[in-house]
C-alpha cells in the first residue's frame, strides 16, 4: 500500500500508539520508558511517509537536508542528556555495597537497574564472585529460579518453589489490576529463600529507606 494514499496505515498507527499509551499509563511500575517504544516506532513511521511525501513538493536537496534535519536536531539537543560516559554513580554504589557486604554473604536488592551493575562486576570484571546476588523483583518470573540455580549453586532454595510461584502466577494471571498479588508473591519467594540461608550465610539487604527508625525487614528483625 502507498503511505501518501492508504487511509488504512494512519489510523493503524494511530490505533498502535493509543493502545501502547493506554497499557502503558496503567501498568503499575516505577519505569515505564521502555514501554513507549511501540509509539515511538510509530511517529518513525509516520515521518518517513511524510519525508516519502515531500519529495514530490521540494527540490531534491531540499528535502535531503530537511531528512538530515530530522535525525539531527533531535541527537544534537538530547545527547547532553543521553551521554552517560562519564556517570560512574552504578560503579560507585556496587563498590560500596561490596565493601559492607561479607564474603561469602546473600545480598539481596529490589533495584533491578543495582543489580546489573552487580551482576556486571562479576561476570565482565571477575570481581566479587563469592557473593550471591538475588534481585527479588525477577522472582515474579519463571527463568529466575533456575538462573539463580544455575548461576549461584550455593544458594539453598526451598523445596517446592517453583509450585508456589507457579500457583502464584495463576493468582496474579487471573486477575491483578493494582499488582499486590503480584508484590506479595515476590515478598513470600523472598523471605523463604532469605530464610533458607540465614543460618548458612551472612545476609545483605539493600532497602531504599531512609527513617533511622526501621526495625524489620518482611518477617525478618534487623
Amino acid at each position: 500500500a502507498n503511505a501518501r494514499t492508504s487511509r488504512a496505515l494512519p489510523a493503524a498507527l494511530a490505533v498502535s500508539a493509543a493502545t501502547c499509551v493506554a497499557y502503558t499509563l496503567n501498568y503499575h511500575i516505577p519505569d515505564k520508558s521502555a514501554y513507549y517504544l511501540t509509539l515511538h516506532l510509530g511517529v518513525a513511521l509516520s515521518l518517513a511517509a511524510g519525508l516519502d511525501a515531500l519529495r514530490a513538493l521540494v527540490p531534491a536537496g531540499v528535502g535531503l537536508l530537511v531528512a538530515a534535519l530530522v535525525v539531527a536536531v533531535p541527537v544534537a539537543s538530547n545527547y547532553p542528556v543521553v551521554d552517560q560516559s562519564s556517570d560512574t554513580s552504578l560503579t560507585d554504589y556496587a563498590e560500596d555495597l561490596m565493601k559492607l557486604a561479607p564474603p561469602g554473604s546473600l545480598l539481596v536488592t529490589d533495584d533491578v537497574t543495582l543489580w546489573w551493575g552487580l551482576v556486571y562486576r562479576q561476570r565482565v570484571e571477575s570481581r566479587d564472585r563469592d557473593r550471591t546476588l538475588l534481585c527479588t523483583y525477577p522472582l515474579r518470573l519463571r527463568w529466575y529460579l533456575p538462573f539463580l540455580r544455575r548461576e549461584f549453586p550455593a544458594l539453598a532454595i526451598p523445596d517446592g518453589l517453583e509450585d508456589e510461584l507457579a500457583r502464584g502466577l495463576a493468582e496474579v494471571e487471573a486477575g491483578d489490576p493494582t499488582g499486590q498479588r503480584s508484590q506479595a508473591l515476590v515478598e513470600r519467594l523472598t523471605a523463604r529463600i532469605v530464610g533458607a540461608n540465614l543460618a548458612r550465610c551472612p545476609v545483605t539487604v539493600v532497602i531504599h529507606q531512609t527513617s533511622e527508625e526501621l526495625k524489620a525487614w518482611g518477617p525478618f528483625a534487623l
